[in-house]
């Protein structure tokens, strides 16, 4: 039998997310013009999703990575993507069509002491 729970009030919604205001505003400071990766950075940590960052060189993508890491105080590690070579799911390497460039993980199970 499943328990009564009371409806949430939208002010009960808005306290659990006050911490992301100050999230965004610290990665902010960092982070100009990136608006878009620095959303979609969050709602995979919000989502507990896993997210692969492509681009080409000077993007600041592993700069907005560690900036958010440093914010909310979790490790950070980067990897980096071989030229036509990509993880498969059992841990070994796939061959595959790709070009060269930078890639940054941002593992769902990414912890902080």
């Amino acid at each position: 039998m499943k328990t009564y729970r009371p409806p949430t009030s939208n002010e009960a919604v808005l306290r659990r997310g006050d911490f992301i205001a100050p999230v965004l505003h610290e990665i902010r400071k960092v982070i100009v013009g990136q608006d878009y990766l620095v959303n979609r950075l969050l709602l995979a940590l919000l989502c507990n999703g896993h997210l692969l960052i492509e681009g080409v060189p000077g993007l600041a993508k592993t700069l907005a990575v560690k900036t958010l890491s440093d914010t909310i105080e979790a490790s950070f590690k980067r990897r980096r993507r071989v030229a036509g070579v990509r993880q498969a799911a059992g841990g070994g390497a796939e061959a595959g069509a790709g070009a060269a460039g930078d890639a940054v993980a941002l593992p769902a199970n990414t912890h902080s002491d």
